[in-house]
């Protein structure tokens, strides 16, 4: 078994670049454990951010 230590660069970074450019806010949507999340605080470090998970009922407002 392979154990990875430390954050890999995604190609859909540069995704990111680019629409943080054009909003304040995104939506990354993929399959689940795929790294939209480590993605996102890898990018945004400390940053004020609000982190939603569809699959909580809380954060889908129901």
């Amino acid at each position: 078994m392979i154990k990875m230590h430390g954050y890999l660069p995604r190609l859909a970074e540069q995704a990111l670049q680019r629409g943080l450019s054009r909003a304040p806010a995104l939506t990354l949507l993929g399959p689940r454990q795929c790294g939209k999340s480590t993605l996102a605080r890898q990018w945004l470090g400390d940053a004020p951010a609000v982190y939603l998970d569809l699959q909580d009922r809380a954060d889908r407002g129901g």
